[in-house]
Order: structure tokens, then sequence, then C-alpha cells
């Protein structure tokens, strides 16, 4: 029904991104106040850093993570929404969320852990919105 090359399609992979980011996005809508409070974060000193450019070199970041995740679902012949959004969610923990936590032993300043969790959180249920957009398009 889809374009598909080598098994990937751009399609899933671009909706999955634009799903996570929006989600992403909600996420901290709601909670960024508080996130940048816990890190002494400034909202004028925050935005600062935090123009178009690191916008789009995040959903570049995130094409790029989709990708690999539609390619993985494809040869695991993961075709439910249900399915993909497990698979994601226990990468998403596996390899990203437990990585910022023990990166966060060897930092100068570690982050508090209310900090580490809304992170998590938000690596998480992005993932797993992504991960049920490419399930779904299946």
């Amino acid at each position: 029904m889809f374009v598909e090359f080598y098994g990937i399609r751009p399609f899933a992979v671009l909706l999955a991104a634009l799903t996570s980011f929006s989600v992403n996005w909600v996420w901290y809508s709601f909670i960024g106040q508080y996130w940048m409070r816990l890190q002494g974060l400034v909202h004028p000193n925050f935005n600062k850093y935090n123009d178009v450019y690191s916008y789009i070199v995040f959903f570049v970041i995130s094409l790029i993570q989709f990708t690999v995740l539609e390619w993985l679902i494809g040869i695991l012949e993961i075709r439910n929404p249900l399915s993909s959004t497990a698979f994601s969610v226990l990468l998403s923990f596996s390899f990203l969320t437990l990585e910022d936590f023990s990166r966060n032993l060897w930092d100068k300043e570690t982050k508090p852990l209310t900090v580490l969790i809304i992170d998590a959180g938000n690596t998480m249920l992005g993932f797993a919105a992504g991960g049920f957009a490419l399930g779904f398009i299946h």
C-alpha cells in the first residue's frame, strides 16, 4: 500500500517521527517549567540555547531512530500497533533510559532523580507513540 525501500516505509517513519515529536512537545508543555526549575534553568536563558536549529536537529535524530526502529520491526515481522508499541518501549527503556541513568552516575553535576524520571518518561512515551504509528501503518 505504501512505498517501501529495503523494508523501510518512509511515510511510516515520517509519521512516527512527527507523532513522537508532537508527544514530546505536549509532555514538556505540561512539565517543562517544573523540569527547568529542578535544574536551575531560567526560562529566558533556556530559550536562548533552544532555537529552531535545535528542533531541526532533534527531528533529524528522530527520523534516524525511527528508520532503524522501522527496519527492526520489519525484520521481526511485528505487524500490529500493540506489539510495535511494546517493542518500542522495551528498546527505549533498555538502551536510552538506562543509558541516561548510568551516564548520570559519572557526570560532574549529577541531575536530580526527578529530572531523570521526567526525561525517561518523555523518551519512553515518545518512542511508544512512534512505535504505535509504525505498527498502525502495517
